[in-house]
């Protein structure tokens, strides 16, 4: 277990053709840690991971999102990147349904996501098996596979990281 973790929220933005967004991020130190991530990032203080994952979508995409679905998913990972101020994060999931595939806006990306985040592109179940390259979570696929079965995993279920 970790001795601190970072709040984080990120957000399953599931099309209508059962896509998600992921945008593919590459720490710029010597760790070269990378890996393809759903929306979201940390929770500010006093802000519910709710709240924190409708600011995170807007800021990182550009799309305003008023509510989201269930939790689908909450895990503890470590963050394994040279200048990381946390052990790791403690990351809830949120499922929000939208209207279609859309090209993200990064007007609204920190100077950090500017530099780290190199990629995006929209993923199905199938394409996650099939690739080779890191993603988290590592449940996504079998996520994608209970959402479109709205048998989702309820809110509070955590697993631990490998």
């Amino acid at each position: 277990m970790f001795a601190a973790l970072r709040p984080t929220s990120r957000v399953l933005l599931l099309s209508p053709s059962h896509t998600v967004l992921m945008l593919f991020t590459r720490a710029p130190d010597s760790s070269n840690w990378a890996r393809w991530v759903l929306p979201g990032g940390g929770v500010d203080p006093g802000e519910s991971h709710e709240k924190a994952a409708i600011r995170e979508v807007w800021e990182e995409t550009g799309l305003v999102v008023r509510t989201l679905g269930p939790t689908v998913w909450v895990e503890d990972v470590p963050l394994p990147y040279d200048e990381a101020i946390y052990p790791g994060a403690h990351q809830e999931y949120f499922l929000a349904h939208i209207e279609g595939e859309f090209e993200p806006d990064p007007s609204g990306w920190s100077d950090t996501e500017q530099v780290d985040v190199t990629a995006w592109r929209w993923w199905n179940r199938e394409q996650l098996l099939a690739t080779r390259e890191p993603f988290e979570p590592r449940q996504l696929p079998e996520l994608l596979r209970q959402v479109a079965h709205n048998a989702h995993p309820k809110k509070g279920s955590a697993r631990e990281a490998p």
